[in-house]
């Protein structure tokens, strides 16, 4: 496999999405459910959840916002897919999180990018291991 064919293509998209959508709505067991049952998260601080209770966890933590009058979204774009094999493909991209104020003035509250594993189980694309990159992303990573 050389390219990925575009029903893959559009399956990740839609991963990403409910990734996204999961984790701004404070829904940690649809989070958790984006991940493969022995998936990985490695965030910005270096700290590594595996496994779809310890993900599940950690989206939870996140569930109550600190602050009601400002809401989250993350924004992903900028996707890139390599296969791997048949079954698994590196993902690379852009993400970055908006808040909007109660007044409505949205602000960039982080700038990052992602090195992901994605794989293929039951017919349906999961994350097997996402990596905060940072920002800037390096050029050796991926």
């Amino acid at each position: 496999m050389t390219e990925p064919i575009p029903a893959d293509r559009i399956e990740i998209q839609d991963l990403l999405a409910a990734y996204a959508f999961a984790f701004d709505c404070g829904r940690p067991d649809e989070w958790a459910a984006t991940f493969t049952p022995d998936g990985e998260f490695h965030n910005r601080s270096g700290e590594v959840f595996k496994g779809t209770e310890q993900l599940r966890a950690f989206a939870a933590s996140f569930a109550a916002p600190d602050d009601i009058t400002r809401t989250n979204q993350h924004w992903t774009t900028n996707v890139t897919l390599t296969p791997l094999d048949d079954n698994r493909m590196a993902l690379r991209c852009y993400g970055m999180i908006i808040t909007t104020t109660a007044d409505g003035t949205p602000r960039i509250r982080s700038m990052t990018g992602y090195d992901d594993e994605v794989r293929r189980i039951g017919g349906r694309w999961r994350f097997a291991r996402r990596r905060v990159a940072g920002w800037p992303m390096s050029p050796s990573i991926g």
